[in-house]
């Protein structure tokens, strides 16, 4: 009789941790999922249309200005891209420039 309750303690004291992490292995629903993806969708294009937005403003924005200002806007652009790739002007700018 104690063997047999001894068998049966060691089984028990065995198989709970094995019955526990099963329990934790629980999937998520199908529909938590797709309500996952749908929002990652939703969020993509809430990017999309603002990055648009975006762009259709700066576009407005050059196109209400004169002819003049949107030379002077386009130089400094230029200039400022030149200056943040870290590359030197032109030797016939460099040259020729106002000292």
């Amino acid at each position: 009789m104690k063997l047999l309750v001894k068998i049966l303690l060691l089984a028990a004291i065995f198989l709970t941790p094995q019955l526990a992490d099963a329990q934790s292995k629980v999937q998520q629903p199908k529909s938590t999922k797709k309500q996952l993806k749908q929002q990652a969708k939703q969020e993509k294009k809430n990017k999309k249309d603002g990055e648009k937005l975006q762009n259709e403003l700066a576009r407005r924005h050059e196109r209400i200005q004169t002819k003049e200002v949107r030379k002077r806007m386009k130089k400094n652009k230029k200039k400022a891209k030149r200056i943040n790739d870290n590359k030197r002007e032109g030797f016939f700018k460099r040259l020729f420039r106002k000292k």
